[in-house]
């Protein structure tokens, strides 16, 4: 019994040295997920997509555009989209 309380009080000393150790919390993969979310939506939203049906095609051009790797193949989709 002593031992599992002693565990526990580690474990909770452990979890206040891990948010100690990461004062940024910018860098949480939650927050980088909701700052990836919202500028899918605002892309979604300058460029709406006719139908339904096209929004995730929308979505995942937005996507191309945010990732280093697809960015180029997402600039020509556009450019090649036109105006």
């Amino acid at each position: 019994m002593a031992s599992q309380r002693a565990a526990s009080k580690r474990k909770a000393k452990q979890g206040q040295n891990a948010a100690a150790a990461n004062p940024e919390k910018d860098n949480l993969p939650e927050e980088r997920l909701v700052g990836i979310l919202d500028q899918v939506v605002q892309g979604v939203l300058k460029a709406p997509p006719p139908t339904a049906a096209g929004v995730p095609q929308t979505v995942m051009e937005v996507l191309c555009g945010l990732h280093p790797r697809y960015r180029d193949w997402a600039e020509f989709r556009a450019m090649k989209a036109g105006p």
